[in-house]
């Protein structure tokens, strides 16, 4: 199971955050409410540079413009393999930073906050669509 190999790996328990693959399920109830009966919220993205493609020279701009027109709560899909993604992260961290972004882990984010009220398997983020 990807959760043991997760662990084994990097000394983390992944739990909560679950990304489907491709984003494939984000919002179907079905995905959603097995998720969170395995004590996992989904993560989905609402900016999707496409860092992954082959020769993809404009990521850090997608990625910068697509943060800065989403605002507050941004989501960015980035992926730590493509090696174009690898060159243009510093330069994406700064300028978000000098346009005045904060960046903060997910658990920070005012959607992710769970209400006291509501038990932690059942609670659900809510991201825009991208």
């Amino acid at each position: 199971m990807a959760e043991e190999v997760i662990l084994e790996t990097t000394g983390r328990d992944p739990k909560p955050w679950f990304r489907c693959p491709f984003g494939s399920g984000y919002d179907e109830p079905r995905i959603l409410d097995a998720l969170s009966h395995r004590g996992y919220v989904n993560i989905h993205w609402n900016v999707e540079p496409l860092d992954w493609e082959p020769d993809r020279v404009d990521v850090e701009e997608r990625a910068v413009h697509g943060a800065l027109q989403v605002g507050d709560g941004s989501i960015v899909l980035l992926h730590t393999w493509p090696l174009p993604m690898r060159r243009a992260l510093p330069g994406l961290v700064g300028r978000l930073r000098d346009e005045g972004a904060q960046l903060v882990t997910i658990d920070r984010l005012p959607a992710f906050v769970r209400p006291a009220s509501v038990p932690p398997e059942r609670a659900q983020p809510v991201v825009p669509d991208p």
